[in-house]
């Protein structure tokens, strides 16, 4: 039987690169409540998901983005899991207790402010954006992406 794995069609990867790569930046908080900004990370790849815990495809995806977090080399690239936490649907400790159930151990970032959600134009959820090491956002992905696809990504990056 033929179960070779299909390589994802490079133009399907074409299709999520973003016409006009813009670079953001905002201020949100990491698990020890710290001031984060994007500019932190300058010199790196991101990965940027946003996610919330009562969000099923984005509960769907969350071991593949740990599944990458775990191979990821952090001097090169790191992959930021941006809850957005509005304080109503999403609280910190919804998400805390998702991570904890679920053996997370990615990095989780909370935008208490919408912050992040404003600057990237977030309209739904889970989104994804593949920035450069000089900010700049290259990649967007709408709706529920994988490992195999974030990987094509990256190395059309190097």
């Amino acid at each position: 039987s033929y179960t070779e794995e299909t390589p994802v069609a490079l133009d399907a990867i074409d299709k999520l690169k973003v016409k006009k790569p813009f670079s953001p930046e905002f201020t949100i908080y990491n698990g020890e409540n710290e001031e984060v900004t994007l500019a932190d990370y300058k010199g790196k790849k991101v990965i940027l998901n946003f996610w919330a815990s009562w969000c099923p495809p984005c509960v769907f995806e969350m071991p593949e983005f740990q599944a990458l977090h775990e191979v990821l080399n952090p001097e090169e690239t790191v992959l930021l899991a941006v809850n957005l936490t509005d304080g109503q649907r999403e609280t910190k400790a919804l998400a805390d207790k998702f991570i904890e159930e679920n053996d997370l151990t990615l990095n989780v970032l909370y935008d208490t402010t919408g912050s992040a959600f404003y600057e990237f134009k977030v309209s739904s959820i889970p989104q994804t954006f593949i920035i450069d090491e000089e900010g700049i956002v290259q990649y967007a992905i709408m709706g529920m992406t994988d490992k195999k696809t974030l990987d094509s990504i990256l190395e059309r990056m190097e």
